[in-house]
């Protein structure tokens, strides 16, 4: 029997289920986000938090569950839109994911002038 992995990574949390391909639920696991606020206005998250969230929430269903994760056949991915993740030339995170209190952190202008 084959078996799917969909990912959702969210402005909130992180959430990964195993289904098989009649589309019944065999795990599901869930990893709840944190947001820095730095000043009035402002919302962060840094894409290692995503990635650790991510990680963590995979190898929980991957205990649960070994022979089915085993015969995962593909992964689906789900983010948030306009998610930029900048890098350095090292290839290392070089800021956070930056966001208006309140909204989605791809909704901020903060960087619009560092890029200009």
């Amino acid at each position: 029997m084959a078996f799917y992995l969909g990912i959702d990574i969210g402005t909130s949390a992180v959430k990964v289920i195993l289904l098989d391909e009649a589309q019944r639920e065999h795990a599901l696991a869930a990893r709840v986000l944190s947001v820095q606020r730095p000043a009035p206005g402002f919302s962060e998250q840094t894409a290692d938090d995503w990635w650790q969230a991510v990680d963590s929430a995979v190898s929980e269903i991957a205990a649960k569950c070994p022979i089915e994760i085993a015969a995962v056949r593909a992964i689906g991915l789900s983010g948030q839109m306009h998610g930029l993740v900048p890098l350095d030339s090292q290839n290392t995170l070089a800021a956070s994911v930056v966001g208006r209190l309140g909204s989605p952190p791809w909704s901020r202008q903060k960087s619009s002038r560092s890029l200009a």
